[in-house]
């Protein structure tokens, strides 16, 4: 008797899971199709607009595109990040107490990506409008810490808490993360360099033809 509770208890519960996978995904594609989509004249929030919504998202979509880019700008594709990898550990089956420290991480993870953008002083424009680069949020925090440490030192202060943000929602350390980096730039420098002598060898080509017809 008990041991068939204990199963069904452990079905439920393994359902309920499923069930909030699916709801984490379903709000991560929403997200990016209605913030993909978000056009100025559409009925927002924020917006005196009537109409049909032309968002992906239709109204529902108009209405919460605009209030990620007002309060959050360029960040609002990480919330959608963030609901996305929700999703996936709950398919994993992650316990309890795994799930209120990844909530915890992805909240820091958010707020660090906003305060990063909200550094960048150029608008971003997105249908028709132009929003903080990291939003209201964004603008407070970097604000904030510009307030304190200048320009620069907000810079390194938001770049360091990010890269401790990521560190601690992907488990990966931040040596290697710095290594990760490092290989990555050292890719892109080694590609770029072959294009530039690749061009070059083109240049000099073409200019040796040029001449010897000259002549």
């Amino acid at each position: 008797m008990a041991s068939s509770t204990k199963k069904s208890s452990a079905a439920s519960s393994t359902l309920l899971q499923d069930l909030a996978g699916l709801v984490f995904l379903f709000l991560a594609l929403f997200t990016l199709l209605s913030l993909c989509s978000y056009k100025s004249t559409d009925p927002s929030f924020f917006t005196s607009a009537k109409g049909t919504a032309r968002n992906l998202g239709g109204l529902l979509g108009s209405h919460w595109s605009s209030l990620l880019w007002q309060v959050l700008g360029a960040a609002s594709f990480m919330l959608a990040t963030i609901f996305l990898l929700s999703s996936v550990g709950l398919f994993r089956r992650i316990g309890r107490n795994a799930w209120f420290m990844a909530s915890a991480n992805f909240f820091m993870l958010l707020v660090c990506t906003a305060a990063c953008f909200g550094l960048v002083q150029k608008p971003l424009n997105k249908g028709g409008s132009n929003f903080p680069m990291g939003g209201i949020l964004g603008d407070l925090l970097g604000g904030f810490f510009k307030s304190y440490l200048n320009t620069a030192g907000a810079a390194l202060l938001s770049s360091f808490l990010l890269v401790l943000a990521i560190s601690l929602c992907s488990k990966i350390s931040v040596r290697d993360i710095g290594l990760y980096v490092w290989l990555g730039l050292s890719r892109a420098a080694v590609v770029t360099a072959g294009a530039l002598v690749y061009v070059g060898m083109l240049f000099w080509q073409s200019a040796s033809q040029a001449y010897s017809e000259l002549r």
